[in-house]
């Protein structure tokens, strides 16, 4: 059985989809079962299934597998091995190695945001999005609601956790210029996590579509995005999969993990794959 024990630990939503799909397509391309912990998606997809308890259980004695796109260790670790406490560190590997040893019965632990991820992804878009594909009952609830407003152009706008990290931050100014540029006769839908945002854009015409009870403000975001005529982004992989999910055009800097230190971010038209910094 293949699982990610710390799913959920390591990200938000966006990093979520990621990790599902490489961990599913790594069990499935070689046979496997898989099986992770609970998350949001088991209640908004119409095709994944909830871990069971006995492979909960199961899981929990499975060896980790940390690949080379994050540390294998903490700060504490590697300080108990300076002292002698370890006598060596976790081992580290790729997801191409690991797809060449074909090895069952391990916790992945991992991005799985690397460029061989995205390229699996990519061969097999069409299934992922069937993976990724609302229950009904969510999909007519909201279609019910926003029904009016079709089409508009989704803008993705993350603050909170990122205001504390600048350097990750597409200024409002640089959102504004290029609406203003390329969709300003055009109805726009700005998901957030700042509950004030629209009062940053007047003069556009933001629509504010009122949200069906009972499901969650950032899925109810995230369905309007990958319902878009096209999507502008910040870099995050919140809107990258709202992008592929939707087909739509996908305007942003490249995923935040491609910058590099002194990176000026630029919205432009790019390649959901292959975009570089």
């Amino acid at each position: 059985m293949i699982t990610f024990r710390k799913f959920g630990r390591l990200g938000r939503f966006g990093n979520q989809l990621f990790q599902y799909a490489g961990v599913r397509l790594y069990a499935e391309k070689n046979g496997f079962k898989f099986s992770l912990p609970h998350w949001i998606g088991y209640n908004i997809f119409e095709n994944i299934k909830p871990q069971n308890r006995v492979e909960l259980i199961i899981s929990k004695f499975l060896p980790t597998r940390h690949l080379e796109d994050i540390a294998s260790y903490n700060k504490i670790e590697k300080i108990l091995y300076m002292i002698g406490f370890y006598k060596k560190l976790p081992p580290i590997t790729s997801l191409a190695e690991l797809y060449a040893k074909k090895e069952n019965n391990i916790s992945i632990y991992s991005y799985l945001q690397d460029p061989l991820s995205l390229q699996l992804i990519k061969e097999n878009k069409d299934k992922i999005k069937n993976w990724y594909r609302f229950k009904p009952d969510i999909e007519n609830k909201i279609n019910e609601k926003v029904k009016e407003f079709k089409p508009w152009i989704g803008v993705h706008i993350r603050r909170g956790d990122y205001l504390i990290r600048p350097s990750l931050v597409v200024s409002l100014d640089k959102y504004k210029k290029f609406l203003q540029e390329n969709f300003k006769d055009e109805q726009i839908f700005l998901a957030s996590d700042d509950p004030n945002i629209h009062l940053e854009f007047k003069g556009f015409n933001i629509i504010k579509p009122e949200k069906p009870q009972g499901i969650r403000g950032d899925i109810f975001d995230f369905w309007m995005l990958s319902h878009a005529k096209a999507v502008i982004g910040g870099g995050s992989t919140f809107s990258w999969w709202a992008a592929l999910l939707g087909g739509s055009d996908y305007y942003s800097p490249p995923l935040t993990h491609l910058w590099h230190n002194g990176y000026d971010p630029i919205i432009r038209k790019i390649d959901l794959f292959y975009e570089k910094n």
